[in-house]
């Protein structure tokens, strides 16, 4: 990491939801500079910031992946899986919607089955830095009630695994 990249990182970081206006003046500085290549750490600090701006978040996103910086968090396949492990809150809650309105229907195009069944990995949280906050489990799970996606059971405390079968009829 440079220097420059951990201070925008901070910066954007310290702008959080409360200004999301400045995160963005910022990114764009960041961007518009020859000097610097924005990483996973700006990417996730952006996207906390904007999340309640879902076009542009999902901007940011799209770029994201576009730069390979959220890539392989899919896994395609009978149950598809999403995994979480070094996303934000933010880039979390994107990346479900992102999925739901453009990344599984571009997907299912091609597909013979509907996968009943997704799994999303969150982690347990043991790799957070203590100084950390945040509930990234919680924040997915909150958008999928938004969204109207019911939960099935599982061992695994880190991971949400999505019944489907009803979100096919909704949609």
């Amino acid at each position: 990491f440079s220097h420059a990249v951990i201070t925008f990182s901070a910066a954007i970081r310290a702008c959080g939801a409360q200004h999301p206006t400045k995160a963005i003046e910022l990114f764009q500085q960041l961007e518009a500079s020859c000097s610097f290549v924005a990483d996973i750490s700006i990417f996730n600090a952006v996207l906390d910031a904007v999340y309640l701006d879902r076009a542009y978040a999902n901007k940011v996103f799209i770029l994201g992946m576009e730069r390979e910086i959220y890539s392989n968090f899919v896994a395609w396949g009978p149950t598809p899986q999403l995994d979480f492990h070094s996303f934000s809150e933010g880039a979390a809650e994107t990346a479900v919607r992102w999925w739901f309105e453009q990344g599984m229907p571009s997907r299912l195009d091609d597909a013979v089955v509907r996968p009943s069944r997704l799994e999303l990995i969150t982690g347990w949280g043991r790799s957070r830095p203590m100084h950390a906050k945040g509930d990234l489990l919680g924040r997915v799970k909150t958008v999928l009630e938004s969204l109207g996606i019911s939960l099935l059971p599982t061992r695994n405390p880190g991971m949400l695994v999505l019944n489907l079968s009803h979100w096919w009829n909704v949609c």
